[in-house]
C-alpha cells in the first residue's frame, strides 16, 4: 500500500470462538488542510458466505469441466468401439457385393443389401450422436463456401429416392431460378435436407406425395429451402418439442415410426451455425411444411453454378441402364447415385434408339451378355443414328468382349464383376477423355502393381482390406503394431501406407512421426485410418506426417481412390 491511497484487503481471522471468518477491510484516509493524513477510516466487512458461494462455484467448474472431459473421452471410446466392427461389418459387406469372394445369387446379393442399410443406417444414428455432441461443445466448425444449389437439392433428393419409391410417394421439386448459388457448409445443408426429406418419407404414407421447393427472397436477404409432405402432420401442442434432442412425439411402447429423436435437434443446431431459421406448418391428418431460412445475397453469391461444381465428380447428371437383372440394375443404381447420377432403366435393348431420344442420358450403361445377338444390334444401331451417335455408351459384359465392344464404338468397357471404384473411374474418363495435367498415366505395371502396407491391429478389419486391395490389383503387406510397421516400411519400401492410429505400443502418431524423420521414407503417402471421429483427430493425425485422413467405417471404393490420388499426384507429405 503507498501512503495517501485507499486501500481494502481480504483477510481470514479467527474469531473467539474459534471459527474461521472471511472478511474484507476497506481504509480511507483523513487529511488536513495541507493534505497530510491524520488518521484512517476503516470498515470491516464479513464475506464469508460470498467467500464460501465463490469456492463453490469454483468447484462446480472444477467438475463441470472433469464432467465435459470426461464426456470427450467417453465419446471418443464410443466412436471407437463402434466404429470398429461396423468397419468390419460394412467392409466384408461391400466387398461381398463386389463378388471378390466369388459370384453370388440374386437371393444372396440382395441379404447383403440389407445388411449394407442396416449397417449405413446405424453408423448415421452413430454420427447424428457425435454431430449433436459436438455441437453442443462449440467444436463443430462450418466450411462456408459458394454452393450450387441444384445439384445440392438434387443429390438430396437421390439419397432418399429408394426410401420414396418403397412406398410408393410421388416426389416433386421447384427451384427458383434465381436461387443458383449460395454461400454455405454444402455437406451440412445437404445433412439438413435429407434429414427433413427422410421425416417426410417416414411419415408419409404409402401413395402419399412429398416435395422440395427453393425460393430466393433477395429483398429479405435469405434463401427459403421448403420440405412438405402430406403425411400424419404434428398436433401445435407438439410442435414446441420437436426440435429437443432424444423427444419423439410417437414415444410411446407400441411406436409406429422407429427413430431416435435426434434428426430434428441437429437440423435446428445446424440452421441456428449457419445464422438461419427454421418454421413449421402443421395439422395433424393434413401434413407438415418444414421452412429452412439461410442467410442469402443474390448480388454477392449469384456467380455461375460451373464455378462451384466439385472437380471430382464426373460431369454426367443422366444414366439410361439396359440392364434385365433387377439385382444388377439395383447395384448400379447404388453406385451411381453415390456419385449423385440419376439412373433411368430400360429392361432390354429393344427400343433403345426410342429410349435415349426421350431421355437424352449424358451416358448409356449397357450390359452386353455374350448370347444375346440383340444387346450388340443396339451397340451398333446406337452409333450409327444421328441423334445418339454422340452419346457415349458404357459397355458391361462378363464375357471377354473388350475388343469387341469398343470396336462398335463404345467409349468405355468393364468386365463383371464390376466396382464402385471402377464405375467412376470409367465415367470420369468419359466425361474427361484427356488425362488431368500433372497426373501420371496408369498403365500395367503402376498403380495395378503398387505394394501397400497396411497397418492395422484388428484382425477382421485387416483381412477385410487386404482381401479387398489384393482383388483390385495391389500387392498388400501387413502390420500390426506400429514398431512392425517401422520395420516393413524400411525393408520393403511401399508405394503406400495405411496407418491405423489406435494400436497397443506404439500408436500410429507416433509411428508416422519415425517414418517422417527417416530421410529414406520420408516421401511415402500416409493414409491415416481411425475409428476416432472427434474434434482435432483429423489435425493431429495430419501435424504428425500423414498425408490424408479417413474414418471408419472406410468406403473401400473411398479408399481405393484415395490410394490412387496419392500415387498418382505425388504429392509428398503436407
Amino acid at each position: 500500500m503507498q501512503e495517501g491511497n485507499d486501500y481494502e484487503i481480504e483477510v481470514r481471522n479467527r474469531r473467539y470462538d474459534g471459527e474461521y471468518r472471511w472478511c474484507i477491510t476497506r481504509a480511507v484516509p483523513v487529511r488536513e488542510a495541507g493534505g497530510r493524513i491524520t488518521a484512517w477510516y476503516g470498515t470491516t466487512t464479513d464475506i464469508h458466505e460470498r467467500k464460501r458461494a465463490e469456492e463453490e462455484v469454483r468447484a462446480a467448474n472444477f467438475e463441470l469441466a472433469r464432467a465435459n472431459r470426461l464426456k470427450d473421452e467417453f465419446l471418443a471410446s464410443m466412436s471407437h468401439e463402434l466404429r470398429t466392427p461396423l468397419n468390419a461389418i460394412l467392409g466384408l459387406c461391400e466387398a461381398m457385393q463386389e463378388q471378390i469372394y466369388g459370384r453370388l445369387n440374386e437371393k444372396q446379393l440382395t441379404t447383403l443389401s440389407s445388411i449394407d442399410e442396416s449397417g449405413r443406417h446405424l453408423l448415421e444414428l452413430i454420427n447424428d450422436i457425435l454431430d449433436l455432441s459436438k455441437i453442443e461443445a462449440g467444436k463443430l466448425t462450418l466450411e462456408i463456401v459458394p454452393v450450387a444449389v441444384e445439384p445440392v437439392c438434387q443429390g438430396s433428393l437421390r439419397l432418399i429416392n429408394h426410401l420414396a419409391q418403397k412406398k410408393r410417394l410421388k416426389i416433386s421439386s421447384t427451384i427458383d431460378s434465381a436461387a443458383t448459388v449460395i454461400n454455405v457448409d454444402e455437406r451440412r445443408l445437404k445433412q439438413i435436407l435429407v434429414n427433413l426429406l427422410s421425416n417426410a418419407v417416414k411419415f408419409t404414407p404409402e401413395g402419399g406425395a412429398i416435395g422440395l421447393e427453393v425460393v430466393g427472397e433477395a429483398e429479405q436477404g435469405k434463401m427459403q429451402f421448403t420440405i412438405w409432405d402430406i403425411g400424419i402432420g404434428i398436433s401445435s401442442d407438439d410442435i414446441a418439442r420437436l426440435f429437443q434432442p432424444f423427444v419423439q412425439l410417437d414415444a410411446g411402447l407400441a411406436r409406429q415410426y422407429p427413430g431416435t429423436g435426434l434428426g430434428l435437434a441437429l437440423v435446428r443446431r445446424l440452421v441456428d451455425l449457419h445464422n438461419g431459421g427454421i418454421a413449421v406448418e402443421s395439422e395433424p391428418g393434413k401434413g407438415s411444411r418444414f421452412t429452412v431460412s439461410l442467410p442469402w445475397q443474390a448480388s454477392a453469391d449469384s456467380i455461375t453454378t460451373a464455378e462451384v461444381v466439385s472437380p471430382n465428380r464426373p460431369a454426367i447428371h443422366r444414366a439410361l441402364i439396359v440392364e434385365e437383372s433387377s439385382t444388377s440394375f439395383a447395384q448400379l443404381e447404388r453406385y451411381l447415385n453415390e456419385l449423385e447420377v440419376e439412373t433411368i432403366l430400360h429392361p432390354h435393348a429393344g427400343g433403345i434408339i426410342e429410349k435415349t431420344v426421350v431421355v437424352q442420358p449424358n451416358v448409356i450403361i449397357l450390359d452386353l451378355p455374350h448370347s444375346d445377338s440383340l444387346s450388340w444390334q443396339a451397340l451398333a444401331q446406337l452409333k450409327e443414328n444421328t441423334l445418339t451417335q454422340n452419346i457415349p455408351v458404357l459397355v458391361i459384359s462378363s464375357a471377354g468382349d473388350r475388343g469387341r465392344g469398343l470396336s462398335l464404338g463404345a467409349a468405355e468397357y468393364l468386365a463383371k464383376p464390376i466396382s464402385r471404384g471402377r464405375l467412376a473411374r470409367a465415367l470420369r474418363r468419359i466425361a474427361e477423355p484427356e488425362p488431368a495435367p500433372g497426373l501420371v498415366p496408369k498403365n500395367h505395371s503402376g498403380v495395378e502393381s503398387s505394394l501397400i502396407l497396411l497397418v492395422e491391429d484388428n484382425e477382421n478389419s485387416l483381412h477385410t482390406l487386404s482381401d479387398y486391395l489384393l482383388a483390385k490389383g495391389f500387392r498388400v503387406v501387413s502390420a500390426r503394431t506400429g514398431s512392425e510397421a517401422i520395420a516393413h516400411a524400411k525393408e520393403e519400401r511401399p508405394q503406400a501406407i495405411l496407418m491405423d492410429i489406435q494400436m497397443p505400443g506404439m500408436d500410429g502418431y507416433e509411428a508416422t512421426r519415425r517414418i517422417r524423420a527417416d530421410a529414406e521414407l520420408h516421401a511415402i503417402p500416409i493414409i491415416a485410418l481411425t475409428a476416432l471421429a472427434m474434434p482435432g483427430d483429423r489435425q493431429r493425425c495430419l501435424d504428425a506426417g500423414a498425408n490424408d485422413y479417413m474414418s471408419k467405417p472406410i468406403s473401400l471404393k473411398d479408399l481405393v481412390a484415395a490410394i490412387e490420388k496419392q500415387l498418382n499426384t505425388g504429392e509428398g507429405i503436407p
